[in-house]
């Protein structure tokens, strides 16, 4: 497996681990009911008519993307992207194979008036633009660079936080508080 298709099924795996573990994390409305009235955000619903999602968007939207899983007996709607949306149309994408349409929701957010998906009470945007210390799909607390990281973006980031052994690179993730609500996830570099 290469090591940029490695750390999008990693950092999938972790954030959607992260979702099963944590029952609250199943849409930004159920989320923001414990965050202060600040996160009052009222997203739009927007059809998923096909895959890959390509959805009409200006710059003073974002999207969130929901993605339904099966696993252990329990149907989980979990966020498996933020994304800032583009003149035009914006295409929505999970890291790992597409599912059929059905299985993804799509809420749209104005920049003016964001949301939070994690349920963390820091709106999305500011996970997004610190991401890495932050993470908007992630309620772990904001870590210190040197210390690891609470999202990879790219193969850059995945090499700077990589373990080399037998010329293979690893990630080492941390889950904190596991039977809390939420557990915390963390990628380290040690």
């Amino acid at each position: 497996m290469s090591p940029v298709r490695a750390t999008r099924w990693l950092a999938a795996a972790v954030v959607l681990a992260s979702t099963l573990l944590n029952p609250h994390l199943q849409s930004g409305a159920l989320a923001q009911d414990a965050c202060p009235d600040d996160f009052d955000a009222t997203p739009t619903e927007v059809t998923v008519e096909a895959v890959p999602i390509v959805v009409t968007s200006t710059t003073d939207d974002y999207f969130v993307l929901y993605a339904t899983f099966e696993l252990f007996g329990a149907t989980r709607l979990v966020p498996v992207q933020i994304k800032r949306g583009e003149a035009g149309t914006t295409t929505l994408s999970q890291n790992v194979g597409p599912l059929s349409p059905e299985r993804y929701r799509v809420e749209k957010y104005q920049i003016a008036d964001p949301g939070d998906a994690d349920g963390d009470c820091i709106d999305d945007l500011t996970e997004l633009a610190e991401f890495g210390r932050l993470n908007p799909l992630n309620h772990a607390p904001a870590v210190a660079p040197e210390l690891g990281a609470l999202g990879i973006p790219d193969l850059a980031s995945f090499g700077t936080l990589a373990n080399l052994n037998h010329g293979k690179s690893y990630i080492n993730y941390v889950l904190i508080d596991v039977k809390s609500q939420p557990p915390a996830v963390f990628f380290t570099n040690t």
